[in-house]
């Protein structure tokens, strides 16, 4: 099921790679996966000029981490 709803505002933090790397290393993390997701196709129809630019210069980035056992 698609729900269609009003746009929302998400806070955005530009921070350098390392910056957050180093961040989680340092804190004993093991960083495990790092993913840029791309927009969906039903994006592409939304809002195409968006699509583009987000196909291009992604606008998110995850990162799966585990803290080593004690």
């Amino acid at each position: 099921m698609i729900l269609h709803q009003a746009p929302v505002d998400v806070p955005t933090y530009r921070r350098p790679l390392t910056a957050i790397t180093e961040t989680l290393t340092s804190s004993g993390f093991t960083i495990e996966r790092i993913l840029e997701p791309l927009p969906t196709e039903e994006f592409k129809r939304a809002d195409p000029e968006s699509y583009e630019q987000l196909s291009r210069l992604p606008g998110f980035i995850c990162f799966r981490a585990r803290k080593a056992a004690i």
